[in-house]
């Protein structure tokens, strides 16, 4: 019985003393404390505070396309301006719109901009339409756009650090910067204001490989070996052995067969992209028909792009003028088929098909400007 009197007395002290022991970790979270000094921090300094105590998400962003969005901005001003470039009136349409371009490229934080009026108590896609501004200002000083789009940018809101609610333990990994929840910051909401065409388009059901409910985050985030998400998708300085599952499952949509009038025909099912393209982006995928001993007996080049519809809505912008490049096809949001086909010299020599995957960051600039992402050998079906 006494041993029974010792257990209650000491786990009734251990209950009692149990809240002073983590009274650091409640009294952060209740609080909405800043490091001292860190407004007055420029904005390289800000961001690698943040760096600090999140290392792997900031050496994963330093690779991504948002901390590099100033500078490829710059580079693009630069190269319509030089005399590789030949096409003088996109040329003057950059730099008389460059301005309003910066905006996406190094934007002031959108938590003390765009969603400064969001009401807490309304739904947040409702909310931000009612109230949001068609893009973020840019930051003004020169100085601070080397960072481009950076953590400050969407984690910030001039008092608190801003997290995701969608794992609240984790806050209780920087007691210095005293995260504070945000349902934007679980939503795509985020991404609205630079990226509104993808969101607004954005179809659950239209990729049925998409995982989970289809956050932007579901395929457009990083993860490491151990399958934890680090942040955002790298972007450049890629391993040669790193697998990129977004453009793997582009790839995998394309299927070729011989049809019934003996011309091959290559069949693309989109399954892996759920919302609308951005305007400018296009990737090129040329299929070869090889024979047995992997001679190329028939090519076809298809290309996944917006210019159909750039060059209509650009008449405002450019007049008669269109950007140049070639037609394409965005990926299709209901499940139907698009098909190509094409010639062969001798389709009973035909065994298999190459896709060569390259992208370019305007469809209107001359292929050699393409990167190449990728390569895949499929089977060849034939008719019954």
């Amino acid at each position: 019985m006494k041993r029974v009197y010792y257990l209650v007395f000491f786990s009734g002290i251990f209950l009692l003393l149990l809240p002073y022991c983590y009274t650091d970790k409640k009294a952060w979270h209740k609080g909405n404390i800043m490091p001292e000094g860190f407004a007055k921090l420029t904005r390289q300094d800000q961001v690698l505070y943040c760096a600090k105590c999140h290392q792997q998400e900031y050496d994963n962003e330093m690779k991504g396309p948002h901390a590099n969005a100033y500078q490829r901005f710059q580079q693009h001003v630069a190269f319509v301006n030089s005399d590789k470039y030949d096409c003088a009136w996109y040329t003057a349409s950059v730099n008389k719109k460059k301005g309003e371009c910066v905006s996406c490229h190094t934007p002031q934080d959108l938590f003390q901009t765009v969603f400064e009026k969001r009401v807490d108590n309304m739904d947040p896609m409702a909310s931000l339409r009612a109230n949001i501004k068609p893009f973020p200002p840019p930051r003004v000083a020169e100085s601070s756009r080397s960072t481009s789009v950076d953590c400050i940018s969407c984690h910030y809101d001039g008092q608190s650090i801003l997290a995701t609610n969608s794992k609240p333990h984790q806050l209780f990994n920087a007691p210095e910067c005293n995260p504070k929840d945000n349902p934007i910051m679980s939503s795509n909401m985020t991404c609205y204001p630079c990226h509104w065409d993808a969101v607004n388009t954005l179809l659950p059901d239209a990729a049925r490989l998409t995982v989970k409910d289809a956050k932007c985050t579901s395929c457009h985030m990083e993860h490491d070996a151990k399958g934890n998400v680090t942040h955002y998708t790298f972007w450049k300085h890629d391993s040669p052995d790193k697998h990129n599952v977004l453009i793997e499952r582009i790839v995998d949509d394309f299927s070729v067969n011989i049809n019934k009038d003996g011309l091959a025909e290559i069949t693309w099912l989109n399954t892996a992209v759920p919302h609308e393209l951005a305007p400018g982006p296009e990737m090129i995928f040329k299929c070869q028909l090889l024979s047995q001993d992997s001679n190329v007996i028939g090519t076809k080049v298809v290309r996944m792009n917006l210019k159909k519809k750039i060059d209509t809505e650009m008449a405002e912008v450019f007049g008669t003028k269109i950007l140049g490049g070639v037609d394409g096809d965005p990926p299709k949001l209901d499940h139907t088929p698009l098909k190509y086909t094409f010639d062969v010299k001798n389709t009973a020599d035909a065994k298999m098909m190459r896709i060569t995957l390259i992208k370019k960051a305007q469809h209107w600039f001359p292929d050699s400007l393409g990167i190449y992402k990728t390569e895949r050998v499929i089977g060849l079906q034939r008719p019954l």
